[in-house]
């Protein structure tokens, strides 16, 4: 039987396909000539607007994730203005680029408890729905756990890109509650239909 692949290499090029789609999602937003300026100007004005959104909404902890988040980034890949580049849009751009990354990355660390609490949560309710299953003598399906499992992570991929890909602002709180929700249901569901012995 062909596995799909998994594992922390597997992943770990995901993640950076993601990073690289957010990229190239931006830039081709700050270049689109939509009101006819090209330059970093727009992308620096929705970086601001997400930012005022997140300082009227957040909580301090994830206000202080964004900031570790920045910090790191920029003295990583921060490229300072007064250099003397012939693309000095694009260096604005560039640097617009890595505070909404930046951003984007401390909201995402944040959320991660509430992705904590609601595993845990589906977990122990998963072993409990499991094991009245087993007690009731109902039938197993292994074709639905393994679809369920690769649909699990399909899906936290698939909601990391779509929020850090998104190249306008937007608020976090109700994508990122309705998005743990589905998560605790498909693994709810998942660990309910695990057939082996624990």
């Amino acid at each position: 039987m062909n596995r799909p692949p998994t594992g922390i290499l597997w992943l770990g090029t995901r993640l950076l396909c993601i990073v690289a789609l957010f990229l190239l999602v931006q830039l081709a937003y700050s270049y689109w000539p939509l009101a006819g300026q090209r330059d970093a100007s727009r992308l620096q004005t929705q970086v601001q607007q997400e930012y005022a959104r997140l300082l009227a909404t957040a909580a301090p902890a994830t206000l202080t994730a964004i900031h570790h988040t920045r910090r790191l980034l920029y003295r990583w890949l921060y490229i300072p203005a007064d250099t003397q580049l012939q693309a000095a849009p694009l260096v604005s751009i560039w640097n617009a680029m890595l505070s909404r990354l930046a951003m984007r990355l401390g909201v995402l660390g944040s959320i991660t408890p509430l992705y904590l609490l609601a595993g845990i949560v589906a977990v122990a309710d998963g072993l409990c729905a499991r094991k009245l299953r087993r007690l009731a003598g109902r039938p197993e399906s292994s074709f639905v756990y393994h679809r369920l499992k690769h649909t699990l992570l399909g899906m936290m991929l698939a909601g990391l890109a779509g929020y850090l890909c998104w190249p306008w602002a937007i608020v976090p709180h109700p994508g990122g509650a309705a998005h743990a929700v589905l998560y605790t249901i498909l693994l709810r569901q998942c660990v309910a239909r695990f057939k082996k012995y624990l």
